[in-house]
Protein backbone atom coordinates (compact mmCIF):
# COMPACT_ATOMS: atom_id res chain seq x y z
CA UNK A 1 0.00 0.00 0.00
CA UNK A 2 1.31 3.45 -0.92
CA UNK A 3 1.79 6.29 1.52
CA UNK A 4 0.91 9.75 0.15
CA UNK A 5 3.63 12.40 0.12
CA UNK A 6 3.53 15.18 2.75
CA UNK A 7 0.77 17.28 2.75
CA UNK A 8 -6.40 27.41 -25.53
CA UNK A 9 -10.08 26.89 -26.23
CA UNK A 10 -11.07 25.29 -29.59
CA UNK A 11 -13.32 27.07 -32.11
CA UNK A 12 -15.78 24.47 -33.45
CA UNK A 13 -18.58 25.18 -35.85
CA UNK A 14 -20.96 24.75 -32.97
CA UNK A 15 -20.92 23.46 -29.43
CA UNK A 16 -23.42 20.84 -28.40
CA UNK A 17 -24.39 20.55 -24.76
CA UNK A 18 -25.54 17.02 -24.02
CA UNK A 19 -27.25 16.39 -20.71
CA UNK A 20 -30.28 14.75 -19.18
CA UNK A 21 -32.04 18.12 -19.02
CA UNK A 22 -31.67 19.30 -22.61
CA UNK A 23 -31.20 16.03 -24.48
CA UNK A 24 -34.08 13.63 -23.93
CA UNK A 25 -32.84 10.91 -26.34
CA UNK A 26 -29.88 10.18 -24.05
CA UNK A 27 -32.38 8.86 -21.51
CA UNK A 28 -33.17 6.10 -23.96
CA UNK A 29 -29.46 5.37 -24.14
CA UNK A 30 -29.16 5.13 -20.38
CA UNK A 31 -27.19 8.34 -19.82
CA UNK A 32 -25.83 8.79 -16.30
CA UNK A 33 -25.07 11.89 -14.24
CA UNK A 34 -22.36 12.61 -11.69
CA UNK A 35 -24.56 12.13 -8.64
CA UNK A 36 -23.69 9.43 -6.11
CA UNK A 37 -25.51 6.15 -6.67
CA UNK A 38 -25.42 5.23 -3.00
CA UNK A 39 -23.22 5.22 0.06
CA UNK A 40 -22.66 3.25 3.23
CA UNK A 41 -21.60 5.05 6.39
CA UNK A 42 -19.59 2.78 8.65
CA UNK A 43 -19.93 1.94 12.32
CA UNK A 44 -16.26 2.09 13.34
CA UNK A 45 -16.52 5.34 15.26
CA UNK A 46 -16.55 9.05 14.52
CA UNK A 47 -13.95 11.81 14.54
CA UNK A 48 -14.20 15.40 15.68
CA UNK A 49 -13.67 18.59 13.74
CA UNK A 50 -10.06 19.78 13.53
CA UNK A 51 -8.80 16.45 14.89
CA UNK A 52 -5.68 14.66 13.70
CA UNK A 53 -7.86 12.04 12.02
CA UNK A 54 -9.70 14.72 10.03
CA UNK A 55 -6.39 16.27 9.00
CA UNK A 56 -5.10 12.89 7.82
CA UNK A 57 -8.34 12.23 5.96
CA UNK A 58 -8.21 15.56 4.14
CA UNK A 59 -4.63 14.79 3.15
CA UNK A 60 -5.33 11.26 1.94
CA UNK A 61 -8.43 11.71 -0.24
CA UNK A 62 -6.96 14.14 -2.82
CA UNK A 63 -3.90 11.88 -3.06
CA UNK A 64 -6.06 8.84 -3.88
CA UNK A 65 -7.80 10.80 -6.65
CA UNK A 66 -4.61 12.15 -8.20
CA UNK A 67 -2.90 8.75 -8.25
CA UNK A 68 -5.90 6.80 -9.56
CA UNK A 69 -6.43 9.17 -12.48
CA UNK A 70 -2.92 8.42 -13.79
CA UNK A 71 -2.58 4.79 -12.65
CA UNK A 72 -5.16 2.82 -14.64
CA UNK A 73 -7.96 4.09 -12.43
CA UNK A 74 -6.87 2.56 -9.12
CA UNK A 75 -5.04 3.61 -5.98
CA UNK A 76 -4.87 2.61 -2.32
CA UNK A 77 -2.87 4.26 0.43
CA UNK A 78 -2.76 5.08 4.12
CA UNK A 79 -1.57 7.95 6.25
CA UNK A 80 -1.21 8.59 9.97
CA UNK A 81 -0.48 6.23 12.83
CA UNK A 82 -2.29 4.27 15.52
CA UNK A 83 -5.84 5.54 16.23
CA UNK A 84 -5.40 8.37 13.73
CA UNK A 85 -4.46 6.15 10.79
CA UNK A 86 -6.70 6.42 7.71
CA UNK A 87 -6.70 3.82 4.92
CA UNK A 88 -8.29 4.52 1.57
CA UNK A 89 -9.08 3.02 -1.83
CA UNK A 90 -10.21 4.61 -5.11
CA UNK A 91 -11.33 2.72 -8.21
CA UNK A 92 -12.66 3.99 -11.54
CA UNK A 93 -14.68 1.93 -13.99
CA UNK A 94 -12.41 0.23 -16.47
CA UNK A 95 -13.82 1.95 -19.57
CA UNK A 96 -13.54 5.49 -18.18
CA UNK A 97 -10.69 7.73 -19.36
CA UNK A 98 -8.26 9.47 -17.02
CA UNK A 99 -10.04 12.83 -17.21
CA UNK A 100 -13.46 11.43 -16.29
CA UNK A 101 -11.87 9.25 -13.64
CA UNK A 102 -10.29 12.27 -11.99
CA UNK A 103 -13.48 14.31 -12.29
CA UNK A 104 -15.51 11.58 -10.61
CA UNK A 105 -13.07 11.09 -7.75
CA UNK A 106 -12.50 14.82 -7.23
CA UNK A 107 -16.12 15.24 -6.15
CA UNK A 108 -16.24 12.13 -3.98
CA UNK A 109 -14.57 13.50 -0.80
CA UNK A 110 -17.03 16.37 -0.36
CA UNK A 111 -20.03 14.16 -1.18
CA UNK A 112 -18.89 11.49 1.26
CA UNK A 113 -18.32 13.92 4.09
CA UNK A 114 -21.72 15.50 3.50
CA UNK A 115 -23.51 12.15 3.42
CA UNK A 116 -21.45 10.54 6.22
CA UNK A 117 -20.33 13.51 8.35
CA UNK A 118 -17.55 12.74 10.83
CA UNK A 119 -17.75 8.98 10.22
CA UNK A 120 -14.37 7.26 10.29
CA UNK A 121 -15.53 4.72 7.70
CA UNK A 122 -17.48 5.45 4.52
CA UNK A 123 -17.82 4.17 0.96
CA UNK A 124 -19.52 5.97 -1.92
CA UNK A 125 -20.37 4.72 -5.41
CA UNK A 126 -20.87 6.59 -8.66
CA UNK A 127 -21.41 5.28 -12.17
CA UNK A 128 -17.77 5.97 -12.99
CA UNK A 129 -15.94 5.43 -9.71
CA UNK A 130 -15.98 4.47 -6.03
CA UNK A 131 -14.13 5.79 -3.00
CA UNK A 132 -13.69 4.20 0.42
CA UNK A 133 -11.81 5.19 3.56
CA UNK A 134 -11.68 3.71 7.06
CA UNK A 135 -9.75 3.56 10.30
CA UNK A 136 -9.83 -0.24 9.90
CA UNK A 137 -7.45 -2.16 7.66
CA UNK A 138 -10.06 -3.27 5.13
CA UNK A 139 -7.33 -3.74 2.49
CA UNK A 140 -5.81 -6.73 4.28
CA UNK A 141 -8.61 -9.05 3.13
CA UNK A 142 -10.90 -8.96 0.10
CA UNK A 143 -14.13 -8.61 2.08
CA UNK A 144 -16.97 -7.60 -0.24
CA UNK A 145 -19.77 -7.87 2.33
CA UNK A 146 -20.82 -4.21 2.11
CA UNK A 147 -22.82 -4.12 -1.11
CA UNK A 148 -25.54 -2.11 -2.83
CA UNK A 149 -28.09 -3.93 -4.99
CA UNK A 150 -29.94 -1.99 -7.69
CA UNK A 151 -32.88 -3.39 -9.63
CA UNK A 152 -34.19 -2.23 -12.99
CA UNK A 153 -37.82 -1.14 -12.63
CA UNK A 154 -38.94 -3.27 -15.59
CA UNK A 155 -39.57 -7.00 -15.85
CA UNK A 156 -38.67 -8.84 -19.03
CA UNK A 157 -42.28 -10.04 -19.35
CA UNK A 158 -44.06 -6.69 -19.40
CA UNK A 159 -44.25 -2.94 -19.95
CA UNK A 160 -41.19 -2.01 -21.99
CA UNK A 161 -41.44 -5.25 -24.00
CA UNK A 162 -45.22 -5.68 -24.38
CA UNK A 163 -44.74 -8.42 -26.96
CA UNK A 164 -43.65 -10.76 -24.18
CA UNK A 165 -46.41 -12.67 -22.46
CA UNK A 166 -46.20 -12.93 -18.69
CA UNK A 167 -44.68 -16.35 -18.94
CA UNK A 168 -42.58 -18.24 -16.42
CA UNK A 169 -40.86 -20.07 -19.30
CA UNK A 170 -39.71 -16.81 -20.90
CA UNK A 171 -38.56 -15.42 -17.56
CA UNK A 172 -36.61 -18.58 -16.79
CA UNK A 173 -34.97 -18.52 -20.20
CA UNK A 174 -33.99 -14.87 -19.74
CA UNK A 175 -32.50 -15.63 -16.31
CA UNK A 176 -30.53 -18.48 -17.87
CA UNK A 177 -28.95 -16.30 -20.58
CA UNK A 178 -28.20 -13.54 -18.04
CA UNK A 179 -26.29 -16.11 -16.00
CA UNK A 180 -24.45 -17.24 -19.13
CA UNK A 181 -23.45 -13.70 -20.07
CA UNK A 182 -22.34 -12.65 -16.57
CA UNK A 183 -20.33 -15.85 -16.11
CA UNK A 184 -18.61 -15.26 -19.44
CA UNK A 185 -17.82 -11.61 -18.61
CA UNK A 186 -16.62 -12.57 -15.12
CA UNK A 187 -14.25 -15.14 -16.63
CA UNK A 188 -12.87 -12.48 -18.97
CA UNK A 189 -12.42 -9.92 -16.21
CA UNK A 190 -10.66 -12.36 -13.88
CA UNK A 191 -8.28 -13.47 -16.65
CA UNK A 192 -7.16 -9.91 -17.46
CA UNK A 193 -4.73 -9.73 -14.53
CA UNK A 194 -1.80 -8.97 -16.85
CA UNK A 195 -3.52 -5.96 -18.43
CA UNK A 196 -3.52 -3.81 -15.30
CA UNK A 197 -7.33 -3.91 -15.09
CA UNK A 198 -9.57 -6.75 -13.98
CA UNK A 199 -12.36 -5.48 -16.20
CA UNK A 200 -14.50 -6.81 -19.05
CA UNK A 201 -17.65 -6.00 -20.98
CA UNK A 202 -19.72 -8.28 -23.16
CA UNK A 203 -22.96 -8.69 -25.03
CA UNK A 204 -25.21 -11.65 -25.74
CA UNK A 205 -27.51 -11.70 -28.76
CA UNK A 206 -30.57 -13.96 -28.81
CA UNK A 207 -32.69 -15.19 -31.71
CA UNK A 208 -36.45 -14.75 -32.12
CA UNK A 209 -36.50 -11.04 -31.38
CA UNK A 210 -35.23 -11.16 -27.83
CA UNK A 211 -33.27 -8.05 -26.77
CA UNK A 212 -29.48 -8.08 -26.74
CA UNK A 213 -28.14 -8.19 -23.18
CA UNK A 214 -25.07 -6.18 -22.15
CA UNK A 215 -22.89 -7.01 -19.17
CA UNK A 216 -19.93 -5.56 -17.26
CA UNK A 217 -17.70 -7.00 -14.52
CA UNK A 218 -14.79 -5.48 -12.63
CA UNK A 219 -12.52 -6.21 -9.69
CA UNK A 220 -9.90 -4.09 -7.96
CA UNK A 221 -6.69 -4.69 -9.93
CA UNK A 222 -4.66 -5.81 -6.90
CA UNK A 223 -6.86 -8.90 -6.48
CA UNK A 224 -5.49 -12.25 -7.68
CA UNK A 225 -7.44 -13.58 -10.65
CA UNK A 226 -9.00 -16.56 -8.81
CA UNK A 227 -10.03 -14.29 -5.91
CA UNK A 228 -11.62 -11.89 -8.40
CA UNK A 229 -13.58 -14.72 -10.01
CA UNK A 230 -14.87 -15.94 -6.63
CA UNK A 231 -15.93 -12.41 -5.73
CA UNK A 232 -17.82 -12.02 -9.01
CA UNK A 233 -19.43 -15.46 -8.69
CA UNK A 234 -20.88 -14.45 -5.33
CA UNK A 235 -22.40 -11.42 -7.02
CA UNK A 236 -23.74 -13.52 -9.89
CA UNK A 237 -25.47 -15.66 -7.27
CA UNK A 238 -26.95 -12.50 -5.78
CA UNK A 239 -28.10 -11.48 -9.25
CA UNK A 240 -29.92 -14.77 -9.84
CA UNK A 241 -31.55 -14.45 -6.43
CA UNK A 242 -32.67 -10.81 -6.49
CA UNK A 243 -32.99 -9.92 -10.19
CA UNK A 244 -35.41 -12.69 -11.15
CA UNK A 245 -36.82 -11.70 -14.54
CA UNK A 246 -35.59 -8.10 -14.36
CA UNK A 247 -34.40 -6.31 -17.49
CA UNK A 248 -31.31 -5.13 -15.66
CA UNK A 249 -29.55 -4.59 -12.38
CA UNK A 250 -26.21 -4.21 -10.70
CA UNK A 251 -24.39 -5.33 -7.56
CA UNK A 252 -21.87 -2.79 -6.28
CA UNK A 253 -19.14 -3.88 -3.90
CA UNK A 254 -15.79 -2.53 -2.80
CA UNK A 255 -13.62 -5.20 -4.40
CA UNK A 256 -15.83 -6.30 -7.29
CA UNK A 257 -19.01 -5.26 -9.06
CA UNK A 258 -21.13 -6.30 -12.01
CA UNK A 259 -24.08 -5.07 -14.05
CA UNK A 260 -26.32 -6.12 -16.92
CA UNK A 261 -28.95 -4.25 -18.96
CA UNK A 262 -30.89 -4.64 -22.22
CA UNK A 263 -29.23 -1.48 -23.56
CA UNK A 264 -25.56 -0.41 -23.93
CA UNK A 265 -24.37 1.42 -20.80
CA UNK A 266 -20.57 1.37 -21.14
CA UNK A 267 -18.13 3.14 -23.45
CA UNK A 268 -16.71 1.55 -26.58
CA UNK A 269 -17.46 -1.78 -28.17
CA UNK A 270 -18.09 -4.89 -26.13
CA UNK A 271 -14.87 -6.71 -25.33
CA UNK A 272 -16.53 -10.08 -25.87
CA UNK A 273 -19.63 -11.25 -27.73
CA UNK A 274 -21.64 -14.47 -27.53
CA UNK A 275 -25.01 -15.61 -28.83
CA UNK A 276 -27.87 -17.86 -27.78
CA UNK A 277 -30.76 -19.53 -29.55
CA UNK A 278 -34.17 -19.04 -27.98
CA UNK A 279 -36.23 -22.24 -27.71
CA UNK A 280 -38.93 -22.33 -30.36
CA UNK A 281 -41.62 -23.50 -27.98
CA UNK A 282 -41.63 -20.42 -25.75
CA UNK A 283 -45.14 -18.93 -25.51
CA UNK A 284 -45.75 -15.61 -27.22
CA UNK A 285 -43.65 -13.96 -29.89
CA UNK A 286 -41.06 -11.64 -28.37
CA UNK A 287 -40.92 -8.28 -30.14
CA UNK A 288 -38.33 -5.64 -29.21
CA UNK A 289 -39.55 -2.05 -28.96
CA UNK A 290 -37.89 -0.95 -32.21
CA UNK A 291 -40.30 -3.18 -34.17
CA UNK A 292 -43.45 -2.35 -32.23
CA UNK A 293 -46.14 -0.71 -34.38
CA UNK A 294 -47.39 2.72 -33.39
CA UNK A 295 -45.83 4.88 -30.74
CA UNK A 296 -42.57 4.50 -28.89
CA UNK A 297 -42.51 2.47 -25.66
CA UNK A 298 -43.05 4.14 -22.29
CA UNK A 299 -39.86 5.64 -20.91
CA UNK A 300 -38.85 5.17 -17.30
CA UNK A 301 -36.86 8.15 -16.09
CA UNK A 302 -34.68 7.87 -13.03
CA UNK A 303 -30.96 8.55 -12.77
CA UNK A 304 -30.01 5.81 -13.52
CA UNK A 305 -33.21 4.01 -14.67
CA UNK A 306 -33.34 1.51 -11.85
CA UNK A 307 -34.74 1.41 -8.34
CA UNK A 308 -31.76 1.16 -6.02
CA UNK A 309 -32.00 -1.04 -2.99
CA UNK A 310 -29.24 -1.21 -0.44
CA UNK A 311 -28.15 -4.47 1.09
CA UNK A 312 -27.62 -3.74 4.77
CA UNK A 313 -28.45 -6.63 7.09
CA UNK A 314 -31.15 -7.74 4.61
CA UNK A 315 -32.88 -4.36 4.89
CA UNK A 316 -33.96 -2.84 1.58
CA UNK A 317 -35.41 0.49 0.60
CA UNK A 318 -36.47 1.81 -2.80
CA UNK A 319 -36.47 5.20 -4.44
CA UNK A 320 -39.36 6.47 -6.57
CA UNK A 321 -39.30 6.47 -10.36
CA UNK A 322 -41.43 8.45 -12.79
CA UNK A 323 -42.97 7.11 -16.00
CA UNK A 324 -43.38 9.33 -19.06
CA UNK A 325 -44.62 8.55 -22.54
CA UNK A 326 -41.76 9.25 -24.94
CA UNK A 327 -43.99 10.54 -27.77
CA UNK A 328 -45.78 12.94 -25.43
CA UNK A 329 -42.52 14.35 -24.06
CA UNK A 330 -41.14 14.82 -27.58
CA UNK A 331 -44.39 16.53 -28.65
CA UNK A 332 -44.10 18.96 -25.74
CA UNK A 333 -40.43 19.66 -26.54
CA UNK A 334 -41.31 20.38 -30.18
CA UNK A 335 -44.08 22.77 -29.14
CA UNK A 336 -41.61 24.71 -26.99
CA UNK A 337 -38.67 24.55 -29.36
CA UNK A 338 -39.54 27.74 -31.29
CA UNK A 339 -39.49 29.82 -28.10
CA UNK A 340 -36.52 28.06 -26.52
CA UNK A 341 -32.76 28.51 -26.90
CA UNK A 342 -32.42 24.73 -27.04
CA UNK A 343 -33.13 22.41 -29.95
CA UNK A 344 -34.27 18.81 -29.93
CA UNK A 345 -32.09 16.16 -31.59
CA UNK A 346 -32.67 12.48 -32.12
CA UNK A 347 -30.09 10.10 -30.73
CA UNK A 348 -28.80 8.91 -34.12
CA UNK A 349 -27.97 12.52 -35.04
CA UNK A 350 -26.04 13.01 -31.83
CA UNK A 351 -24.08 9.79 -32.37
CA UNK A 352 -23.08 10.78 -35.90
CA UNK A 353 -22.29 14.39 -35.03
CA UNK A 354 -20.01 13.51 -32.11
CA UNK A 355 -18.36 10.45 -33.69
CA UNK A 356 -20.20 8.20 -31.24
CA UNK A 357 -19.38 10.53 -28.31
CA UNK A 358 -15.68 9.95 -28.86
CA UNK A 359 -13.06 11.28 -26.48
CA UNK A 360 -11.57 13.28 -29.37
CA UNK A 361 -14.86 15.19 -29.76
CA UNK A 362 -15.26 15.93 -26.06
CA UNK A 363 -14.34 19.50 -25.11
CA UNK A 364 -15.00 19.33 -21.40
CA UNK A 365 -17.73 18.98 -18.81
CA UNK A 366 -20.01 21.53 -17.17
CA UNK A 367 -22.85 21.62 -14.69
CA UNK A 368 -25.35 20.11 -17.14
CA UNK A 369 -23.11 17.43 -18.59
CA UNK A 370 -20.32 16.86 -21.14
CA UNK A 371 -19.76 19.29 -24.03
CA UNK A 372 -18.91 17.89 -27.46
CA UNK A 373 -17.61 19.42 -30.68
CA UNK A 374 -19.79 18.79 -33.75
CA UNK A 375 -19.45 19.75 -37.40
CA UNK A 376 -23.07 19.84 -38.51
CA UNK A 377 -26.32 18.99 -36.80
CA UNK A 378 -29.98 19.52 -37.65
CA UNK A 379 -32.76 19.49 -35.09
CA UNK A 380 -35.83 17.32 -35.51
Amino acid sequence: MDTPPPSSAPSPSCLLLISLLCCLPLLLHGGDDDSPIDQICGDTGSYTANSTYESNLRHLLPYLSSVASVSDGFSNASTGESVDQVLGLALCRGDVNATDCGTCLDGAPSDTQQLCPYEKTAVIWYDHCLLMYSNQNFTSAFNNSGQVIMLNTQNITGERFPGYTRSTAIKNFFNQVVNTLLSHVADSAASNSNSGKLFATGELTITNGFPTIYGLAQCAPDMPGPECRRCLQAQINETLSYFDGRQGGRVLGIWCNLRYEVYPFYYGRSMTSISSVAPGDLPGTPQPPSTQPGSSPPLTVSPPPQIPTEKRAKLYHSRPTFNFDTDEVIRLWKSEENSSEFSLFDFATLVNSTNNFSIESKLGEGGFGPVYKVIQVQSI
